[in-house]
């Protein structure tokens, strides 16, 4: 026997025994959650392969995760086979099974395409007329997160397609919800901003336009006869009326008409003139961008947030007063990127220098590396910029640093949002609880410790102003939280007599259940301490009471 036909048949011997003692497959892995959703999945291509040529590469389904994979999808209806959807690869991400505090959902689409096939012969001349020649998204993706505390829901979405134009957006909604009553959604509106930008689909389109269309002394008439039909142009006067006719003296000699005085020029409302800039602004932003085809940026940046209604989509001069929309192009939009100057202060400032920073210089660096326009993202060097506002209690700096909690170290952002909430911030006191989630019991009330005064007690004041004080420091809102200080004056309160002060106690000292042993050992050695120093504020205060003679032995 030659020494080939040997290895080969040991090696066939090898792998027939690795599969014979392969770990067999239990019940309970055929029925992991994952599998199942995958088998669904499976279940739903076979479904779909009764009306359609369907195939893919991969696909992956991970409930737990929160993640859908699916690559080389091909997809051709038996009655069009003309027809040919294909796709590279789709992303469905949503928010973790584990995760209860808020929704997301995010699909992201890679190399989307369709055949001519899938379109009439009517469709196709339209989009050759348009200089569309292939209908095409190399990258897609739309993403909604919606936290179920405020109610808040964030929209953002983008698009490209190569030879054509490329899409941003992104929504702010302060609440978001449904009316079942109305079947409407009920949305307040934060912010909202909409770009496009051109790569090859205006010089088809523009081409198609009349110049004298891309005039402003067109469009503009055009627009506002469409949206703003109540305003008049003060330039131009209202018609003067006829002259009135002379009375008659029954002689036959009439006297001479009486002259009509002629009209004042109109005056519009304030808000009608606001909406009639609007459109003039936007008619000069978007022939600049007709003539230099590069980004059109369409903003709604309302004051504080509109609830939408019908009446916005009817009224144009409501619709601006309460959402303020402005189209930008690139020109437009100021320049936001930090200088090499400022990249020298900030590494100077790093390095320990002695940098004179204005409370503006720290504000407007601090917001650039936060949201990452104009430098590279960067929360952590923005909160160690922040941390001498936020330490004097900077209002618009506790703003900036309450709105990017998610992105900071969770005891830091918990000491953030304890100092504003002190301060009477409500959006920081809702967070409180939240973040002390994040964070070891043990260091919660280690960072409370930190500052504050021992609590005293004149013996003065009424049991329910006692009780007010141990809630104000147990719930945080109006004075700082502070365990120790809470579970004092509930001492005292309860001592006083008000014994709704009970519940504050016994929160208190049953809050040992939720930490680890070590920490809870910690907590009961403190709350000793405190009642040992209540009770000697307690005594320290009480007349002396009159003592009775020892009975006598006679």
């Amino acid at each position: 026997m030659s020494l080939k036909p040997l290895l080969l048949s040991t090696t066939l011997a090898g792998l027939l025994a690795t599969a014979a003692g392969a770990t067999p497959v239990t019940l309970y892995d055929l029925f992991s959650l994952n599998r199942l959703a995958n088998m669904g999945g499976q279940l739903l291509v076979s479904a779909l392969r009764g009306v359609a040529d369907l195939r893919y590469a991969h696909m992956d389904i991970r409930p737990l995760d929160g993640r859908m994979i699916l690559t080389g999808l091909e997809l051709s209806p038996y009655e069009q086979p003309d027809c040919l959807v294909t796709l590279d690869r789709a992303v469905i991400t949503t928010a973790p099974l584990d995760q209860i505090a808020y929704g997301a959902l995010d699909i992201d689409v890679m190399g989307a395409e369709m055949s001519e096939g899938c379109f009439s012969a009517s469709e196709r001349r339209d989009m050759a007329e348009a200089g569309i020649t292939r209908f095409a998204l190399d990258r897609g993706e739309i993403r909604l997160e919606y936290d179920y505390a405020s109610a808040a829901l964030t929209v953002d979405a983008q698009g490209v397609s190569e030879g054509l134009a490329e899409m941003r957006a992104h929504v702010a909604f302060d609440y978001f919800a449904v009316n079942f009553d109305a079947e409407e959604p009920v949305a307040d509106l934060a912010y909202a901003e909409i770009e496009l930008t051109d790569r090859g689909v205006w010089s088809a389109l523009g081409a198609q336009i009349s110049p004298a269309m891309l005039s402003p002394d067109v469009l503009v008439p055009m627009l506002v006869g469409e949206l703003l039909p109540q305003w008049r142009d003060p330039s131009v006067p209202l018609p003067t009326p006829e002259p009135a006719p002379a009375p008659s003296d029954g002689k036959g000699d009439e006297n001479p008409a009486t002259p009509a005085t002629p009209a004042p020029p109109p005056v519009n409302a304030p808000e009608l003139d606001a909406a009639y800039d609007v459109i003039e602004a936007g008619v000069a932003a978007f022939l600049a961008f007709a003539e230099s085809p590069g980004t059109l940026r369409l903003e709604f940046t309302p004051e504080a947030p509109v609830r939408l209604t019908e009446d916005h989509f009817e009224d144009f001069a409501l619709f601006v007063a309460d959402l303020a929309p402005a189209l930008l192009t690139d020109a437009d939009r100021p320049d936001t990127r930090l200088t090499r100057e400022d990249g020298d202060l900030i590494a100077a400032w790093v390095a320990g220098g002695d940098v004179p920073f204005s409370d503006g210089d720290i504000l407007r660096l601090s917001h650039a590396l936060l949201s990452g326009v104009g430098v590279p993202r960067n929360p952590e060097r923005a909160m160690e910029l922040l941390t001498p506002l936020l330490e004097a209690g900077h209002a618009e700096a506790l703003e900036m640093a309450l709105e990017t909690l998610d992105a900071l170290d969770p005891a830091f952002a918990y000491r953030i949002a304890r100092e504003a909430a002190a301060a009477g911030d409500r959006m920081a006191f809702a967070q409180l609880d939240r973040l002390e989630a994040l964070v070891p019991m043990g260091d919660v009330i280690a960072l409370q410790e930190e500052t504050g005064d021992r609590p005293e007690f004149d013996g003065t004041e009424p049991a329910r102003a006692l009780r007010a004080r141990a809630e104000a420091a147990l719930t945080g809102l109006g004075a700082p939280r502070r365990y120790t200080v809470a579970y004092f004056y509930g001492l005292l309160a309860l001592a006083s007599g008000d014994m709704a002060s009970a519940s504050i106690v016994n929160e208190l000292e049953t809050m040992a259940d939720r930490m680890e042993e070590e920490d809870a050992e910690r907590w009961l050695g403190l709350l000793g301490q405190v009642n040992d120093h209540a009770s000697e504020e307690w005594f320290a205060v009480q007349a002396p009471a009159t003592l009775s003679p020892a009975p006598s032995d006679q």
